[in-house]
């Protein structure tokens, strides 16, 4: 790892961030009870995580970017982002993995919790980059 940069992403949950990564197209393996899990990066820096971003079908990582759950309970990102690129092959700044992870995150656990609550998706063969929702209040 030439540079270690670490991003915190203030999500909680990682199976929503897991499915946030997939949806962006990252593969990833995950800590095994009980084992260790460490970035791999140049210069000696290994670092303990949680999970480490292996590639994403267009580039491999070789474990450098990697989450671990902070003691506040949130996750960070940690790692060498040089390099890192979207599905698309684009550049992908830190700050944008965040900003894409976060939303992607919040999206997976919002439709999980209006499916808990009997809410379904309309025209679920459609592929939309949004949600529209109309809201009521009765008083």
């Amino acid at each position: 790892m030439s540079h270690k940069t670490e991003v915190s992403l203030e999500l909680t949950d990682l199976n929503y961030i897991k499915l946030a990564l997939t949806k962006l197209g990252f593969t990833y393996k995950e800590k095994e009870e009980g084992k260790t899990l460490k970035t791999v990066g140049r210069y000696g820096v290994h670092e303990d995580v949680d999970l480490v971003i292996t590639g994403n079908g267009v580039t491999s990582y070789q474990d450098a970017i990697g989450l671990k759950k902070t003691e506040a309970g949130t996750f960070t990102a940690t790692g060498d982002f040089f390099g890192l690129k979207d599905k698309d092959g684009k550049k992908l700044t830190e700050e944008a993995l965040k900003r894409e992870v976060v939303a992607s995150s919040k999206e997976a656990e919002l439709c999980a919790r209006l499916n808990a609550l009997g809410f379904t998706k309309a025209n679920s063969s459609e592929t939309k980059d949004f949600i529209e929702l109309t809201l009521e209040r009765w008083v």
